[in-house]
């Protein structure tokens, strides 16, 4: 699983070539929408769920920040940068949104937690070790 996902930022680069960026976004949420919309077909018997109002524009809202604004970021930084460091950048995620909750108070880091941030935070520091001795903090510019 680990080879597939770090393989797909390298498919996504090539795709780029062929489709742009946006283009490659455009096709990944018809077949994303495709396939979300066939899994409620086969477990409610209809294509979207009856929800309130209230529960519609929560929908509409979560989506638009945590998918396609998310999605979009993602997929222009990996156009814009190299494969590697957007696999490595979108690795941080759930390391970013752990420190975020902390710093928002919104949670406590327990002993072990604090020794993953570290140990986290110094791979990532071991990985790009030569671009921050070497004072290159450019990224590949997409190559």
């Amino acid at each position: 699983m680990v080879l597939l996902w770090g393989a797909s930022f390298t498919i996504q680069k090539h795709a780029y070539g062929a489709l742009g960026p946006a283009g490659f976004l455009f096709g990944r949420s018809v077949v994303m929408g495709g396939c979300a919309l066939g899994l409620l077909w086969l477990k409610l018997g209809r294509p979207w769920p009856k929800l309130d109002r209230a529960d519609g524009l929560a929908l509409v809202k979560c989506s638009l920040a945590g998918q396609v604004l998310h999605i979009l970021l993602i997929t222009y930084g990996v156009h814009w940068s190299t494969a590697f460091s957007s696999a490595l950048i979108f690795a941080l995620g759930p390391l970013m949104t752990q420190l975020l909750l902390r710093l928002l108070g919104q949670t406590r880091l327990q002993r072990n937690q604090v020794a993953g941030v570290v140990l986290a935070c110094g791979g990532v520091l071991l990985f790009m070790a030569e671009k921050l001795l070497g004072s290159t903090w450019r990224a590949g510019g997409g190559t």
